[in-house]
């Protein structure tokens, strides 16, 4: 059978849009699977080191690992900036709280 649609009922219907994501989703799953890699690094390294190394490796392992730590500490900042723009729906004073005290704890 035929669609009897008229002209304007076929201008009403709306075409999907092209990308099923957008920039937001892109954005925010490239920054999480950033920040799964490093800490994935992280803890694989440490892991290794001390099976390798055993308890020898707790001298210097932190040398090891300090600047992919640093690195996602310092990227854990962006989270407060995503709730301030919008881009994650969460409340911020708890986010705060727990990256003050992840900075807290690795600063000591």
């Amino acid at each position: 059978m035929k669609s009897t649609l008229s002209s304007e009922n076929q201008e009403s219907v709306s075409c999907p849009p092209r990308t099923r994501y957008g920039l937001k989703i892109l954005y925010l799953f490239t920054y999480n699977l950033i920040q799964f890699v490093g800490y994935s690094w992280i803890s694989t390294n440490i892991t290794a080191r001390f099976l390798t190394f055993g308890e020898d490796s707790l001298v210097d392992t932190y040398h090891s690992i300090g600047t992919v730590m640093s690195f996602c500490q310092l990227l854990s900042i962006l989270e407060l900036i995503h709730i301030l723009l919008d881009i994650e729906q969460s409340p911020f004073l708890p986010r705060l709280v727990q990256i003050a005290a992840k900075f807290h704890i690795n600063n000591d």
